[in-house]
């Protein structure tokens, strides 16, 4: 999978990388990830915002999640909807995370820091005239 830093998905998508930023603020997010037995594992996390061009996620160094991502990486990330009429809409992004260099905040409160890598962003708003969804689906160019 193609991924991208954070700056690099803003750089080529600005106003959509505003609305995914956006979304990711509001917790919660669900982040999913791989077990080692391959199947799915979900997790609260959020709200997420960018920190020096980078979309980053932390977490104690016990959690399961950040053994998963340390194994292979892949994860998925979903802000959603916070109410039944689509709200501000939806987004998924997909990707690789790495191990990434913590703050002297984020070793204080004991956290591992993960960058999340962007392969894949869907963002899903809904018209607000007849609540038809309006999809958007962005991946890195093959380079």
């Amino acid at each position: 999978m193609q991924t991208v830093s954070w700056d690099e998905f803003k750089t080529a998508e600005p106003d959509l990388s505003t609305h995914v930023e956006e979304r990711l603020g509001r917790a919660p997010c669900y982040l999913g990830t791989v077990r080692p037995d391959g199947w799915p594992r979900v997790h609260p996390v959020g709200p997420l915002t960018p920190r020096a061009d980078h979309l980053v996620v932390t977490m104690y160094p016990t959690s399961p999640k950040g053994k998963d991502l340390e194994r292979n990486g892949i994860y998925a990330l979903h802000a959603a909807v916070e109410d039944t009429s689509g709200g501000g809409g939806e987004v998924l992004v997909t990707g690789l995370a790495i191990g990434a260099e913590p703050t002297d905040a984020d070793r204080s409160n004991g956290y591992v820091v993960f960058e999340l890598l962007i392969g894949q962003v869907l963002a899903t708003r809904y018209d607000p005239t007849d609540w038809r969804p309006i999809r958007t689906r962005w991946r890195p160019l093959t380079r």
